[in-house]
């Protein structure tokens, strides 16, 4: 809340004292005005929110009344805090509370693949590859590397999109770009290689090359198996690019 001083003649005819309203008692008092103004000025600039001054002339008539900007309340101190980046530390222990939603999604996925089961082999194997199986049962991670172009390459295509502020075939190109260094990495640690097959792809120009890892990703891991690594990729790059917008821009 908002405070208030008051500078106002003493009843005495000597001096000038400064209150903390109209009719309230004197906190300070001064032999000149201008050292009661100052030292009004000075108590509401300590206050949060600072306060409204008014001085009154030497008859007991209000000569003006301002306000005086005061010390920042708490809560824009605290918002400052949270818009800081965070720290390294902070951005990991985001992804582990997310990677643990994201293993009690997993857990949902046994009836699927119990209906699955039901409707045969063929439509079982079409849906989900073993790779992608076995993989559920180590959590999201374990899927993560287990289809780590695909993953690797969902979520930076997400965190582009969040933070380039691309659109059209820039977007397209730099999706590409995304799949390209995904199939590098993947490549270099040996986990989740995707092997292309551009002759393959029925995708026209610029979306040909993004179009044969999409199709690689349903032909090697299934359509199910490539929806839960997409959704894996997909919601870390969301969490990467919410958390850390300046280590992230493009």
């Amino acid at each position: 809340m908002a405070g208030m001083r008051v500078v106002r003649r003493e009843s005495s005819g000597v001096g000038w004292s400064v209150a903390e309203s109209d009719t309230g008692p004197s906190s300070h008092t001064a032999q000149t005005k201008a050292l009661a103004v100052e030292r009004a000025r000075a108590d509401l600039r300590g206050l949060p929110g600072g306060g409204r001054l008014r001085v009154h002339l030497a008859n007991g008539d209000l000569e003006y009344e301002r306000f005086v900007e005061g010390v920042r309340s708490a809560i824009p101190v605290i918002a400052a805090q949270v818009d800081r980046p965070p720290t390294l530390g902070e951005v990991h222990q985001q992804i582990k509370q997310d990677g643990t939603k994201m293993d009690k999604g997993l857990d949902g996925v046994d009836t699927i693949l119990l209906v699955l089961g039901y409707l045969g082999v063929p439509v079982t194997s079409a849906a989900i590859s073993p790779e992608v199986r076995d993989a559920l049962d180590g959590g999201w991670l374990a899927v993560f590397f287990a289809t780590l172009t695909w993953t690797l390459g969902c979520m930076g295509a997400v965190i582009v999109s969040e933070r380039s502020g691309l659109l059209g075939y820039p977007m397209v190109f730099a999706v590409t770009l995304c799949f390209v260094a995904a199939l590098a990495v993947a490549t270099l640690l040996g986990k989740g290689v995707l092997e292309l097959d551009l002759a393959a792809s029925t995708l026209p120009g610029p979306f040909k090359l993004v179009g044969s890892f999409i199709e690689a990703a349903l032909r090697t891991y299934g359509w199910f198996g490539s929806l839960i690594g997409a959704g894996v990729g997909a919601l870390l790059g969301h969490r990467l690019a919410r958390l850390a917008p300046e280590r992230f821009a493009v």
